[in-house]
């Protein structure tokens, strides 16, 4: 699992990982159970073909409920959040900045909506939301993921550290909404002996949940 975890936060070429190589790391790390989607969509984010893992995003689906199940169905549960979240983050960072564009209102078809949120709605302690408001929801929404997966390693902490901060980044100034949990929830990297973080979606107005990560469960 932390061998594919790296792959995911790191990224990965053929030349420096042969796709034989990768598939025996996907399947060993998601497991007999996993769905062939989240296999295919490990596959795509480690490639960072996001065009083709944002397809798969939405052919699973972002509402991702929770619902009652054996220990393979929470498993495939816990892997679709985690993919779905990281494919968001890296979509949002790409449309906003790093380029090439993306398909036309990706985030809104992700998200299932119709309509881009109004901008004042993504404003967060006063503080004006400055970036598109058609890819916003993707951003709120892979915070959302990553909040509500129970986290065991390092990686899944800074995949919602750095969805906090890119909401940070398109803020006007400092959200003391957003600073707490990012500052929280680094101090889980390196301080193993703190164990809870609180867990925030922005805008300000979304209930806030909690997250835990085990003694022991950090190291990278």
């Amino acid at each position: 699992m932390r061998a594919l975890e790296r792959l995911v936060w790191s990224g990965a070429d053929p030349g420096d990982v042969p796709d034989d190589d990768l598939w025996q790391t996907i399947e060993r790390g998601l497991g007999a159970s996993a769905e062939p989607s989240l296999a295919q969509l490990a596959f795509r984010l480690i490639r960072r073909d996001l065009d083709m893992a944002l397809q798969l995003v939405r052919r699973l689906g972002t509402s991702h409920t929770e619902q009652a199940g054996d220990s393979a169905e929470l498993e495939n549960l816990f892997w679709s959040k985690y993919f779905s979240g990281v494919a968001l983050v890296l979509a949002f960072a790409r449309d906003q900045w790093t380029g090439p564009a993306l398909e036309v209102n990706w985030a809104l078809k992700c998200c299932g909506l119709e309509e881009a949120p109004a901008r004042d709605s993504l404003d967060l302690d006063g503080e004006d939301w400055l970036a598109s408001c058609s890819c916003a929801p993707a951003l709120v929404e892979a915070t959302r993921l990553l909040g509500e997966i129970d986290w065991t390693s390092g990686y899944q902490a800074w995949w919602y550290i750095r969805a906090l901060w890119l909401y940070q980044q398109c803020l006007s100034g400092p959200s003391p909404t957003l600073r707490q949990p990012i500052l929280d929830a680094g101090r889980l990297l390196v301080s193993p002996s703190l164990t809870s973080v609180t867990i925030i979606e922005p805008p300000s107005r979304c209930s806030p949940a909690s997250n835990t990560i085990p003694d022991g469960a950090m190291g990278m």
